[in-house]
């Protein structure tokens, strides 16, 4: 969504949460937003009023009765004409947030096929989406990631970096220097992702990859090796406060000396939070910066050389980047 419809959508959002919703009322909205997106521009008119009208339902108390009534409500079906939204509410691979999911919001190649079959709506659908605030910053986040690979082999001669959960390591397409890294480890639990991120990287000899729970990494952090660089981008987004805690601890265990950390969590008050939980039953939990904070509890304070917390370009993501002394 671009930064000049932000004020207005906020503006809307807050009144709209301000009211309050009947089940008619709500009815009766959804209605004129599904005549509104049948024309060809429909859309990418209706669209932002029903982002912006599915995250103030989101954020009343009574968020998931609103959600069977969307859902049941015609809007949906038009929402789930587009591939992406449709992947992320069929879940094919059996949970939320799957690679393929980031791979639309990357406009990857390999979802090219998906677009090539969907209605005119739909693509409309996945046009509006790629603009939006969540959307952009996940796609910003890669080059973040991209740039901080390049930033270890920069700073070190045949660094060790471990990637957690890192679905198709989409960011090493993006990143110069990746060949250059002496150990690159991509952890993850799911076997369909590693052997996709495997097969994608073929060329980069020196990724390897392990199949395993990131509860091992809670039990023995150490017992994969020692690294210059660790990251997870989305794990964050799946995990409550007190694991997401533990999990920082143990990370920063694994870190050599002069090591560096980055973890991110999508931040309170994205503006599509209502569509992601709403149409693409992709729930996450949202964060402050206070929060992120808080996650630092089992980092002892004389191990810490620096900590910088961070939002992306529009806000949608914060970042924590540690480094150890």
């Amino acid at each position: 969504m671009s930064t000049v419809l932000l004020p207005a959508f906020r503006a809307h959002a807050a009144r709209a949460q301000s009211s309050s919703f009947s089940e008619v009322a709500v009815s009766r909205r959804l209605d004129r937003l599904t005549s509104q997106a049948a024309s060809v521009d429909g859309v990418m008119m209706a669209w932002p009023d029903l982002c912006s009208l599915l995250t103030s339902l989101y954020q009343t108390a009574e968020r998931h009765d609103w959600t069977a009534l969307v859902r049941s409500h015609p809007v949906a079906q038009l929402a789930w004409n587009d591939p992406f939204t449709a992947w992320s509410y069929q879940k094919p691979r059996g949970y939320p947030g799957d690679p393929r999911l980031i791979d639309f919001a990357y406009g990857h190649p390999s979802v090219q096929e998906y677009l090539d079959e969907a209605t005119p709506v739909g693509r409309d659908v996945y046009l509006f989406l790629s603009g939006s605030q969540a959307v952009v910053a996940v796609r910003e986040r890669r080059h973040l990631l991209a740039r901080l690979i390049d930033d270890a082999v920069e700073r070190l001669d045949s660094p060790d970096v471990l990637a957690i959960a890192p679905g198709h390591l989409r960011e090493v397409e993006y990143a110069r220097r990746a060949r250059e890294i002496r150990r690159f480890v991509a952890f993850d639990q799911y076997k369909e992702s590693l052997d996709e991120l495997r097969s994608s990287h073929a060329q980069l000899r020196n990724i390897e990859t392990i199949e395993a729970g990131f509860s091992s990494l809670l039990l023995n952090p150490e017992r994969y090796g020692h690294f210059d660089f660790i990251y997870t981008a989305g794990l964050y987004d799946y995990l409550n406060l007190r694991t997401a805690t533990r999990l920082t601890g143990a990370l920063f265990r694994a870190l050599k000396p002069g090591g560096r950390l980055l973890f991110a969590n999508f931040s309170t008050g994205i503006n599509e939070c209502g569509y992601l939980s709403m149409m693409m039953d992709w729930p996450l939990v949202l964060r402050g910066e206070a929060e992120m904070r808080a996650m630092l509890d089992n980092v002892l304070p004389d191990e810490l050389e620096r900590v910088s917390v961070f939002r992306g370009n529009n806000n949608a993501i914060i970042y924590v980047l540690l480094v150890r002394r």
